[in-house]
């Protein structure tokens, strides 16, 4: 049960970074980028599918708002591939759309068609009809950008009637829009003109302050073109004034995000030389209890020395003396051991076959020293009892 649990939260946590990922990708994409990370990490760490796919994506929407193409293609076909295992038509259908996207951008077109057929494929198997309307209209923008002008038109007609069906009021003048600035191409003036002011109209209606300035530059054109100038002068200013505007209400949202962004950076500042301070009196209070540790550790070692040379002064079993001096070199190990341990981390990079070298190659070195102790020990006690026996025989000698 409990790990079940664990699984619960950690999906929980992964769903969680990506989202807060979502909300940074348009104000502070770097920050973005980590947790989107984080959440790939953990979703991969727990074998979570669906939410490895979805970091994957957001990792790819990131690259691309960034114009890293390349990488954020392949993000998405990395999603793409999971999404495809899992059969998520939903979640396939944005794979669908972005990775044509990227396409569009690069003018590549007939890969950014391939893909957005698909997206359109899995949009009508599933009935849904926004999906459907946006899929109409971004084939039939690439079809134009190819000078493909009727099938352009004919797309951009059944995206119109798709968004008719739903009410969408705002897709509506995107597409009558459309439709306007084609049949200018096709020099079918007076239809353009209709389908344009239609489309001029209904932005008006509804505040669709990028769509006019679009559309009051195409039917400025229009105009010029069927030399209407005071028509085509007229509307241009209002596309002019439609630019600022809009210009404007960017810069103002640009100087919000960057307070918020100096805001958010000057807060992790602060945190960060918290983190530092705390972090610096622990290495004082860890560096002092080690230096007394070890000081410690050097006085004990050297009074077990003395002590193991003064007991050979003393009519001490061998066996116990071998023992003490034993215990003494175990200790001495392993202080050095504890000591050392930082720099054979460093030297092995973590490797554990080196770091058993090194280990080896210390205790081998204890070792020796313990013999040449020990050896010294013993001749020190043989000396000591051969001239404790050559005394008992000068007395005995003595007294006969």
């Amino acid at each position: 049960m409990g790990g079940t649990e664990g699984g619960i939260h950690d999906t929980t946590k992964v769903n969680l970074l990506y989202k807060i990922a979502w909300e940074l990708i348009y104000t502070q994409p770097q920050e973005a980028l980590e947790y989107a990370e984080k959440s790939l990490n953990l979703a991969k760490n727990i074998s979570f599918q669906k939410g490895t796919a979805h970091a994957y994506h957001s990792i790819g929407v990131i690259k691309y708002l960034a114009g890293d193409y390349s990488q954020a293609l392949n993000n998405y076909f990395m999603s793409l591939e999971i999404r495809e295992s899992l059969g998520d038509k939903k979640s396939l259908s944005a794979s669908f759309i972005n990775i044509g996207l990227v396409y569009w951008i690069k003018s590549e077109y007939p890969k950014a068609l391939e893909y957005y057929f698909k997206a359109l494929k899995i949009a009508e198997d599933l009935g849904n009809k926004n999906s459907i309307a946006i899929s109409f209209g971004i084939i039939g923008n690439i079809y134009y950008e190819q000078d493909d002008y009727p099938k352009a038109l004919e797309y951009y007609f059944k995206a119109l009637k798709m968004d008719e069906e739903l009410g969408d009021i705002n897709g509506i003048g995107i597409h009558l829009g459309n439709i306007g600035s084609l049949y200018t191409k096709l020099k079918n003036y007076p239809e353009a003109e209709r389908y344009l002011m239609q489309s001029l109209t209904i932005c008006d209606s509804i505040g669709a302050l990028h769509s006019k300035m679009t559309f009051e530059q195409s039917i400025s054109e229009l105009y010029n073109e069927t030399h209407q100038y005071q028509k085509a002068y007229e509307h241009h200013l209002q596309y002019s004034t439609a630019k600022d505007t809009l210009f404007n209400e960017e810069k103002s949202k640009d100087i919000g995000k960057l307070e918020a962004r100096h805001e958010f950076e000057m807060a992790e500042l602060k945190r960060q030389q918290e983190e530092e301070q705390v972090k610096r009196k622990n290495e004082k209070v860890k560096s002092r209890r080690n230096t007394l540790q070890y000081t410690g550790s050097v006085i004990f070692i050297v009074l077990l020395f003395i002590s193991v040379l003064a007991f050979s002064r003393l009519s001490i079993p061998k066996k116990w003396i071998e023992g003490f001096m034993f215990f003494t070199f175990v200790m001495l190990f392993e202080r050095i051991l504890v000591f050392l341990d930082p720099y054979i981390d460093n030297f092995s990079a973590g490797q554990p076959a080196w770091k058993l070298l090194a280990n080896v190659i210390l205790a081998t070195g204890i070792f020796v020293l313990h013999q040449f102790f020990e050896s010294m020990l013993k001749k020190r006690l043989f000396r000591k009892k051969r001239e404790q026996v050559e005394e008992r025989q000068r007395t005995k000698g003595s007294e006969q």
